[in-house]
């Protein structure tokens, strides 16, 4: 008969096997996970030696980068087909664009410079903080020798002039390049003065190509007077010892509407009270009234008794001048050539060079137009100007100078400091 089996002291085995067999279970399951546990952090251990981990979050990263790049890509493609053709414009136009569409880009830096959107990482990005620069644990200071590879002629350097808008490093020469090379404008050819005018940034930042010619360069362009501003600490639009045109047709921010009240007189009436009166060659009755249409970007010519009695256009003045030793971060203790960080960077003393920034100035008797430059006084102090070659009773002026390149170095690159 088959039964309970029994041990020969009469014990039933049916008794203690379950229990035999669940502690050998518990046995073997800690044992298991303890193997998984050491095999994991192995696993875990050699994946992070061999950067593995490191690299799958750079992707995520560069994902998130890429992302930004198309999104930004297509609200500057929208900017433009608005009609925007600044760089200031195409600039905000893409930030906001990125802000409706729902895009975080709180990690990255955003600009437009030359028609190319500008996307960079903040984590890589330098901060100008006074007259120096920082990225990181390197800080460099305005006016530093930078190791560059586009060799420049005359034993010149390459120096950091500050910060551009998406985190990249800015370095100029010291001395003007081309210098009176460059030519804007038109005494005998009032259309060609007209269309130096409209594309006098291309034309400046063109100019700079060449030294652009490297793996480290995001881009190159033409120096802007805003360039020299921020080192000057010098604001828009506010008088300065030399010059004040507070209360006058020209003074910076006036918008001035003019409106044709014979065809032999056209007036003018600011927004800050001041009035000017046209006559002879501003008049419809000889060379018509030219203005700049600056949302359009053209010149408007107004010709004809029709106009009698009509508002022509309102123009607005944005022209300042300035001299730096009159400013006060001057340091009037050192003479000509100085050490100052406006002439280390910005100038020298032989020669004028351009500015890439057009300028509205509404004078007694017309207005002119033309483009910002940096010139030198009497006494060999650079001057923050201008140059018209461009005025509404339709004749022109052509001035030949010199550029001063700006390369942005792009964040990413190694920057080493020359001495």
């Amino acid at each position: 008969m088959i039964g309970k089996s029994t041990f020969k002291d009469g014990t039933n085995n049916d008794l203690i096997h379950p229990n035999n067999r669940r502690g050998i279970s518990l046995i073997v399951l800690v044992i298991t996970i303890i193997v998984m546990i050491i095999l994991a952090s192995v696993i875990i251990l050699s994946l992070n030696n061999s950067g593995i981990i490191e690299r799958a979050s750079e992707a995520t990263s560069k994902h998130n980068l890429a992302q930004v790049k198309t999104m930004a890509n297509i609200g500057y493609a929208e900017g433009i087909a608005e009609g925007l053709y600044a760089d200031s414009e195409l600039t905000d136009y893409t930030k906001n664009y990125l802000e409706k569409a729902g895009v975080d880009f709180s990690d990255f830096g955003v600009t437009v410079v030359r028609g190319k959107v500008i996307v960079t990482e903040n984590k890589n990005a330098w901060v100008r903080d006074g007259f120096t620069v920082k990225r990181g644990d390197q800080v460099l200071n305005i006016g530093d020798v930078i190791d560059y590879d586009v060799a420049l002629p005359d034993g010149d350097e390459w120096r950091v002039v500050g910060v551009g808008e998406a985190g990249e490093l800015l370095i100029t020469t010291l001395k003007i390049q081309k210098p009176g090379a460059i030519k804007l404008g038109s005494a005998t050819d009032f259309e060609k003065a007209k269309q130096d005018f409209t594309n006098a940034i291309e034309i400046l930042d063109n100019a700079c190509n060449e030294y652009g010619n490297s793996n480290k360069a995001l881009y190159v362009r033409s120096m802007r007077a805003d360039d020299i501003n921020v080192l000057t600490e010098y604001t828009k639009g506010v008088p300065s010892a030399d010059w004040d045109y507070t209360g006058k047709s020209n003074e910076y921010g006036n918008l001035v509407t003019f409106t044709q009240e014979t065809p032999a007189k056209i007036i003018g009436n600011g927004t800050n009270g001041a009035s000017v009166e046209y006559s002879g060659e501003n008049t419809h009755e000889a060379n018509g009234f030219t203005y700049f249409n600056f949302a359009t970007n053209e010149f408007i010519t107004l010709k004809g008794t029709n106009y009698n009695g009509k508002q022509l256009a309102t123009v607005k003045s944005d022209m300042y001048i300035y001299r730096p030793k009159s400013l006060p971060n001057w340091d009037a203790t050192e003479a000509y050539p100085n050490t100052t960080l406006f002439y280390g960077v910005t100038a020298e003393n032989t020669g004028r060079y351009w500015l890439a920034d057009r300028y509205t100035n509404i004078d007694i008797d017309h207005i002119s137009y033309g483009v910002k430059i940096v010139s030198l006084d009497k006494f060999n102090y650079p001057i923050v100007g201008n140059n018209s070659f461009i005025r509404s009773k339709g004749t022109g002026k052509e001035f030949s100078l010199g550029i001063k390149p700006v390369v942005a170095i792009d964040p990413i690159v190694d920057v080493s400091k020359v001495g």
